[in-house]
């Protein structure tokens, strides 16, 4: 999965119901919606954060695709209403969550705001849920605010899952 393909880091996570199930039907709808799935990361159980009350599966996942990063987002949002998801309040309880991370061109993380997207995801740094993960499957990849690889980010942070 290189080339010209865009490559994206997503993250993935569940909290209500079953949760690998949801996850493992979420990223069955990727694979069909926005592009093969390289590499994946384990699951990893969080505690909740916000509004959330219940456990978190968190995870990610490495995807190619021919999208752009506003079609992606569309798509993905697209799964998490296919899947039940009702958006009440913010970083409540959810049965599916998927987000791009980071997004990658030519092999190099690309910057990206706009009307529908912001890549890198804004709070991608200050959450091991997201980052651990994250550079499990993309650990060379580089944050372009920081220049560092996810895996200095982790470690530099102390993150640990």
């Amino acid at each position: 999965m290189t080339g010209d393909h865009n490559l994206y880091l997503v993250g993935v996570g569940s909290n209500l119901g079953d949760r690998e199930g949801q996850i493992a039907a979420a990223l069955a709808a990727v694979a069909r919606r926005v592009g093969p799935i390289g590499r994946r990361s384990r699951l990893y159980e969080t505690e909740p954060v916000g509004a959330a009350d219940l456990p978190f599966l968190n995870g990610a996942v490495v995807v190619a695709s021919a999208l752009a990063p506003e079609a992606v987002m569309a798509a993905l949002l697209a799964i998490e209403a296919e899947l039940g998801r009702v958006r009440r309040q913010r970083w409540e309880n959810r049965v599916i969550d998927l987000d791009i991370l980071l997004w990658a061109k030519g092999g190099v993380v690309q910057t990206l705001v706009s009307a529908t997207v912001t890549v890198p995801h804004p709070h991608l740094l200050e959450r091991p849920f997201a980052l651990v993960p994250g550079a499990e499957v993309a650990p060379s990849w580089r944050h372009p605010a920081t220049g560092k690889t996810l895996v200095d980010e982790v470690e530099g942070r102390g993150f640990v899952l």
